[in-house]
């Protein structure tokens, strides 16, 4: 079977990087363009950021946090 996923964004194409922006690095999820690339947290966390969606002190620092607020996030029905 041949892999789906590549590393070397620099030889993608816009097909090949809109399939290839989200990929896991050492268990987590992690986001990529031609310009950044970070892990999901903290990509969720630039969003709040530039959107001014005020959080506790500790979620922004605190991965344990984030995640607890993201689960609580998630709609009753979900869980």
């Amino acid at each position: 079977m041949e892999r789906l996923t590549k590393t070397d964004i620099k030889t993608m194409g816009m097909f090949e990087l809109a399939h290839n922006d989200v990929f896991t690095k050492d268990g987590a999820a992690w986001y990529r363009d031609y310009d950044n690339e970070l892990s999901c947290r903290d990509l969720t966390r630039k969003l709040y950021k530039e959107n001014n969606i005020e959080q506790q002190a500790e979620f922004w620092s605190d991965d344990d946090c984030f995640d607890e607020v993201m689960f609580d996030s998630l709609p009753n029905e979900r869980r």
